[in-house]
């Protein structure tokens, strides 16, 4: 570690001195050590304490429950051929009602020329089953057509992936499958595996 020689006062330095001071020089590795920027960097214990201990526990997936969460919205475009598409609009949104119930909202848009089926593998409960009809079965939505399905669940939610399904409107034909991120319950479970779903999407 280098040593600094304690510099003489201003009024007491040579011209030649004066003169290398004023361009930033210096005879040692450091400047002045009469000036410094140390400062005591102890931490002290608060006089009431630090308090108890913070525990949060949380589940990736789950959120805020007592907060407006924003919409999750998903866009899938499918071609039929050339000149028929569907474009597809998928909002997820949900409300709490009080601190134990929600509201859950699922919006689906087509703003293409092409009618298609669709069929969402959604996590749900029984109560929900008969509320959001395209978990249990393929949903026809036509060319600028939009449809809504609302639904309340017991409970926490969170943010979930989905298995979409799109069909031609006749349901015998697969024109596309993605994945999209949805509110559901947080106990809830698909209708069928997406195992079991590709199984019968392959045969």
């Amino acid at each position: 570690m280098a040593s600094c020689k304690l510099l003489p006062t201003d009024d007491s330095l040579t011209k030649a001195e004066s003169r290398m001071r004023s361009l930033g020089g210096s005879d040692k590795a450091c400047d002045n050590p009469r000036k410094t920027d140390s400062y005591d960097t102890k931490v002290r214990q608060p006089t009431d304490g630090w308090g108890p201990p913070r525990t949060e526990e949380k589940k990736e997936g789950v959120i805020d429950q007592e907060r407006q969460p924003s919409v999750l919205r998903a866009e899938l475009q499918i071609y039929a051929d050339e000149k028929s598409w569907a474009h597809l609009i998928i909002d997820s949104t949900v409300s709490p009602l009080d601190a134990t119930k929600s509201a859950l909202f699922y919006e689906i848009k087509n703003t293409g020329n092409l009618e298609v089926a669709v069929l969402a593998n959604i996590p749900v409960v029984p109560s929900m089953v008969r509320d959001v009809s395209m978990v249990q079965k393929q949903y026809s939505l036509s060319a600028g057509n939009h449809q809504s399905f609302k639904t309340s669940i017991d409970g926490r939610f969170e943010v979930h992936s989905a298995t979409i399904v799109i069909f031609d409107k006749g349901g015998d034909k697969i024109l596309g499958v993605n994945s999209i991120g949805v509110y559901a319950p947080i106990n809830g479970k698909p209708l069928r595996s997406d195992e079991d779903l590709w199984d019968k999407l392959l045969k």
